[in-house]
């Protein structure tokens, strides 16, 4: 099954085209993922300006994570970051929300999903799309086929509206200036066929 989902992501992100996606190199791109996380926040209302004094949305996790963005032309388009296991290291799920991914080592945590508040009308659910897919290649890579994340109830919804498999690991909290759950979610990268008929 893994191969046929890789299968599937691989002929989803060729569809897309020309949105590209792919994994932000070098610190320059990094810092273009952060500036625009940042930006996307302060629009959202989950953040005041005074929150990132030098104009990016970061954390502790960022420094280690891999970030898999969506290009349209040079416009950066979208991102989401995956934060693999590591020993002795709770994921940013597990510490935002005092849950735990079992069994340990063998979840990544998938987060900060963003499309560009510009370029969403009309067009997100295909960046959402193939980001889920580039990530889940990433995932595959290392060997992973689950991730766990946190989600408003709208965000469940849509992800369960496009056919991933998500189930909710703990109750509601306020995060990220909004009221989020934290979820796993297995496969089901048959949501993203869609792209590919």
């Amino acid at each position: 099954m893994p191969d046929e989902l890789s299968a599937l992501a691989e002929r989803a992100l060729a569809r897309l085209a020309p949105l590209r996606f792919g994994l932000a190199v070098g610190e320059r791109e990094r810092d273009e993922v952060l500036r625009m996380r940042a930006a996307c926040v302060l629009a959202e209302g989950w953040a005041r300006a005074e929150d990132f004094p030098d104009g990016r949305e970061r954390d502790a996790y960022d420094d280690d994570a891999t970030f898999v963005v969506c290009r349209d032309g040079d416009v950066l388009a979208g991102s989401l970051r995956i934060v693999a296991p590591t020993a002795g290291r709770m994921l940013p799920t597990e510490d935002n929300f005092g849950v735990r991914a079992r069994p340990a080592g063998e979840v990544a945590d998938v987060g900060r999903v963003i499309v560009a508040p510009g370029l969403r009308a009309g067009r997100s659910h295909l960046i959402l799309g193939g980001l889920c897919a580039r990530g889940w290649l990433e995932l595959t890579a290392r060997g992973l086929d689950r991730a766990i994340s946190s989600a408003t109830p709208e965000l469940v919804e849509l992800y369960r509206a496009v056919g991933l498999r998500v189930s909710v690991l703990g109750p509601a909290r306020v995060h990220w200036g909004a009221r989020r759950v934290p979820v796993e979610v297995t496969g089901g990268l048959e949501s993203i066929s869609f792209l590919t008929q």
